[in-house]
């Protein structure tokens, strides 16, 4: 008899699920793990190279924060090995505010910026992996593959970004000692300035025009040292968003900071019974 055509459909669709299921063999298993471990290789070896020179040009920065730190101390130069120098005069500030200067211009290397790229990039990318992770832990369907994985994921780059959050604090906090530095100098060259101002009364002919050219220079460098100090005090209230010293994008800052304190203040509010707006903290 003539099957029509809806007939036909059905028909074919009997057959097919009559059919019997065969699970894959050893074999297929194992070539399908084979080529997923392949294919896994070669999508995280470029992100861990990646990642590894981040981190080599970080520690550089850390060790050329580390040694400037040393140049104005006789202690800290002589254990690494540096020549130790006071900023008693103009010629020394300059050359101090010009190594100082050498964190802005190492920046400008394609490697500096690339490393500062793969960090923040490591930031947005730790981001989607946590907002990935609490949707899958709050959906219906148990997926407790999927759920292992993106954890272990997180927690890697996690303990990633922690890393160089410790690194790049290390680095802000040996700069951050710079104005203590421009400060106690200045003391120092001021106390300079009053012994020869006391040692002016008892000399005459030519030690007293020496003593008053030191005057002099003594004077030019505590002016240096104060312009020097203004300049720093300025460029660490500069509108950069940075985290801990890390590069760190300002719109996916704000909007990171938005969201957490609004959900700080809703479960607080909740708890309290209040309404409470953190979001107000943030600074325009």
């Amino acid at each position: 008899s003539a099957i029509s055509d809806g007939g036909v459909l059905t028909y074919a669709a009997e057959c097919a699920t009559s059919l019997p299921f065969e699970p894959p063999g050893c074999l297929q298993l194992i070539c399908l793990h084979t080529v997923s471990l392949m294919a896994t290789y070669a999508a995280v070896y470029p992100i861990c190279e990646q990642l590894v020179e981040a981190e080599r040009v970080y520690s550089a920065r850390w060790l050329y924060a580390k040694f400037f730190n040393g140049l104005t101390s006789s202690t800290r130069a002589a254990r690494l090995g540096l020549p130790q120098f006071t900023l008693k005069n103009v010629v020394n500030v300059r050359v101090w505010l010009s190594l100082r200067a050498g964190r802005g211009w190492l920046k400008q290397h394609l490697a500096q910026r690339r490393a500062d790229a793969v960090v923040a990039a490591l930031f947005t990318s730790n981001l989607v992996f946590i907002g990935a992770l609490v949707t899958v832990a709050f959906d219906q369907a148990e997926r407790p593959q999927l759920y292992l994985e993106l954890g272990m994921w997180n927690l890697v780059m996690s303990g990633c970004m922690l890393y160089f959050l410790v690194l790049g604090s290390r680095i802000n906090n040996r700069y951050a000692k710079n104005r203590s530095v421009l400060l106690t100098e200045q003391l120092n060259v001021q106390l300079r300035l009053l012994q020869c101002c006391e040692a002016a009364h008892s000399l005459t002919g030519i030690d007293h025009a020496k003593n008053k050219a030191k005057q002099e220079q003594l004077q030019a460098s505590i002016k240096v040292l104060e312009l020097a100090l203004k300049l720093l005090s300025e460029h660490e209230s500069s509108n950069k968003v940075q985290l801990a010293g890390l590069p760190i994008n300002q719109k996916l800052y704000r909007t990171v900071q938005l969201i957490v304190l609004s959900v700080i203040s809703t479960v607080v509010g909740n708890m309290l019974g209040i309404s409470l707006k953190f979001t107000k903290l943030i600074k325009s």
